[in-house]
């Protein structure tokens, strides 16, 4: 599960379009780690109620 979460979100993080500018990538990459990381908090908390 948590394998399909992260290919999931580093499909959406290396999906560049072509309109877009590449010096917001890097914002990309950072938003999806840290939205990543608050998954995975929030998937280990709801296991410890």
């Amino acid at each position: 599960m948590l394998a399909l979460i992260a290919r999931s979100l580093t499909k959406l993080a290396l999906e560049v379009h072509w309109t877009s500018n590449l010096s917001e990538f890097p914002l990309r990459v950072a938003f999806v780690r840290a939205l990543t990381e608050s998954e995975i908090i929030g998937i280990s908390g709801s296991f410890k109620a």
